[in-house]
């Protein structure tokens, strides 16, 4: 389930800064104004934060399921 989770969230981060550049070349040509760019780029920085954080808490169930088994850590 996680490389799904992880690989659609990476997904959504990367069409919301597209769809946040597309909004800032309207927003250049006069057809929206700042409070509209403003809300592309809070959907923006929320899809990147939600798929870092769900790398993290991967890696943090990683490094969780390794201790468990007794792996010792890798450089």
């Amino acid at each position: 389930a996680w490389p799904q989770r992880l690989a659609r969230l990476d997904n959504s981060a990367a069409l919301a800064e597209k769809t946040l550049s597309l909004k800032q070349k309207a927003r250049q040509m006069g057809e929206l104004d700042w409070s509209q760019v403003l809300s592309f780029e809070r959907d923006a920085a929320d899809a990147r934060l939600q798929a870092k954080l769900a790398h993290i808490e991967y890696a943090a169930d990683l490094s969780s399921l390794k201790q468990t088994l007794g792996l010792m850590p890798q450089n």
